[in-house]
């Protein structure tokens, strides 16, 4: 596991920037998300690459120096080198929703959210630094929203993810802090003064504080599981959160109405600093007390009740059928991989993991056996491959002198429909494969990349082959 200095050097940059540098506190709050709220995002999942944990701690500290650069041309190159960090942080947070095998509870949009909010704090810190400006909005809502989007669709929502898949918080009021706060920035986009916010934003802004504090309510008695000092950590920065949330409604509406009781100023003070505090807390939590893994927790089960999905051979979308010699089948050999194919070790782990009762009580399968797979995908250089969980259900299991045959069916639980089977003979001193497969992809993103998914099942195919030809 990387160590803390990841955090604990950009944390310490950070201070020397507020007691030693000359500036405002909107800078400082920009500087304090990507130094801090940032790595520390990154510290909560642990399948993320150490090369991005290493690049974000290097390249934070260049980037944030155009936070003390005079508005230009100079300042707008400086801050590009934090897309160098977040675009790839964007592809691992894409292959992490593919691998979740339920995209549809909360946790897997708080995941995804978590990814892309750095990705719109770079382009916000570019614009800011190098125009003045941010999508129409002037300082300080530019150098503002660097802080906002490094929070609100970053740090909040993957630790109060990761502290919900571990039982530490509640679940339910996800839903409204993932979902409300585009609501919010799209009626910001949309104001006709761009420095007043309508009753509609604080209409939203009400619904947001609102699920905040739900969240603190439903979470007090789930902190109360974690040990000794973190338990009391944990309520008061759940308290603090939702107080600081408090304050954004009270400050929209009343600017809408022509009274404003709190300035950016005061904002910044008031809701900002709060609400680093409470998140910072509680991301530090997370990261001790449940850490996400966030790819590799996706791993092989098995479906009890799915029902076949079979299709027939004239209807499958792709067909293959493929004869292989694997070699001498002499010296017992054929018997070892005829064992090999019955206990399905046929895909290397680089292509595909499973599991199956077979493998687990160390017998040759038997028709009726299911299979839970996960078959591995790696769309990103440098990122863990892509996890789609899949179970298939025993057809074909039959050995006799020279011969060994060994297939399956989709269920209900795959990423298709269709069969695949593979047969060794005995043919004189030779050994031959003949490998068969018939599927129809129905994964969503198998079927708007259909040639990138038939590249890949050729490929494994291949690599299947080549492993079980391997075979001494």
């Amino acid at each position: 596991m990387p160590s803390w200095t990841l955090q604990v050097a950009p944390a310490t940059a950070w201070l020397f920037l507020a007691i030693l540098a000359e500036v405002d506190g909107f800078a400082l709050s920009a500087a304090f998300a990507m130094l801090v709220a940032f790595p520390l995002a990154l510290r909560i999942d642990e399948d993320v690459p150490l090369w991005l944990r290493r690049a974000a701690a290097g390249i934070g500290l260049l980037a944030t120096t155009a936070l003390l650069l005079p508005v230009g041309p100079g300042a707008g190159a400086v801050a590009a080198l934090w897309l160098l960090v977040t675009i790839p942080h964007l592809a691992y947070g894409f292959v992490r929703f593919l691998s979740n095998p339920r995209p549809r509870l909360p946790f897997a949009w708080a995941e995804a959210a978590a990814s892309v909010g750095p990705v719109v704090s770079s382009v916000a810190l570019i614009t800011s630094r190098s125009l003045g400006t941010f999508a129409g909005f002037p300082e300080p809502l530019a150098t503002l929203t660097v802080t906002h989007f490094h929070f609100t669709f970053g740090l909040l929502p993957l630790a109060l993810s990761a502290l919900a898949r571990r039982g530490f918080a509640a679940t339910t009021p996800l839903w409204a802090l993932v979902f409300v706060p585009p609501v919010v920035g799209a009626l910001m986009a949309t104001r006709s003064d761009v420095m007043r916010p309508s009753l509609l934003e604080g209409g939203a802004a009400a619904i947001l504080a609102l699920s905040a504090l739900a969240w603190t309510v439903g979470s007090w008695a789930p902190l109360g599981g974690l040990p000794g000092l973190a338990r009391w950590t944990g309520r008061g920065a759940a308290v603090l959160f939702s107080a600081a949330v408090a304050l954004t409604p009270i400050f929209a509406t009343t600017h809408a109405l022509g009274s404003p009781r709190l300035d950016f100023a005061a904002m910044l003070r008031d809701h900002g600093s709060s609400l680093a505090i409470a998140l910072t807390a509680l991301g530090a939590l997370a990261a001790r007390y449940a850490p996400l893994r966030g790819i590799t927790s996706t791993v092989p089960t098995i479906d009890a009740v799915a029902a076949p999905t079979d299709i027939a051979e004239e209807r499958a979308l792709f067909r293959d059928c493929r004869v292989c010699d694997l070699g001498p089948a002499a010296g017992g050999r054929f018997e070892r991989l005829a064992d090999a194919l019955l206990a399905y070790r046929f895909y290397p782990d680089s292509v595909m993991c499973s599991t199956s009762s077979f493998g687990a009580e160390d017998r040759p399968a038997r028709v009726g056996d299911r299979i839970g797979m996960c078959l591995l995908v790696a769309l990103f250089p440098g990122m863990p491959a892509v996890r789609f969980p899949a179970t298939t259900v025993v057809n074909l299991a039959e050995r006799r002198e020279g011969f060994a045959a060994f297939g399956y069916l989709t269920t209900q639980a795959h990423y298709g429909r269709g069969g695949w089977s593979a047969t060794l003979e005995a043919q004189g001193e030779r050994v031959i494969l003949t490998l068969r497969s018939r599927m129809t992809p129905t994964h969503p993103l198998a079927v708007l990349g259909l040639p990138a998914y038939r590249w890949f099942q050729k490929r494994a195919h291949a690599a299947g082959i080549a492993r079980l030809g391997a075979t001494p």
